[in-house]
C-alpha cells in the first residue's frame, strides 16, 4: 500500500467523521 493511497483512504475517514460530528452538532462543513 503506497502512502498516498493511504492518506487518500484517512481522509475519507476523517471526512466522513467530521461531516457527521458536524450534522450532530447542527454545523455545515462544505
Amino acid at each position: 500500500l503506497s502512502l498516498r493511497v493511504y492518506i487518500a483512504e484517512l481522509r475519507k475517514i476523517l471526512g466522513k467523521d467530521r461531516i457527521i460530528n458536524a450534522s450532530k452538532l447542527g454545523y455545515k462543513y462544505l
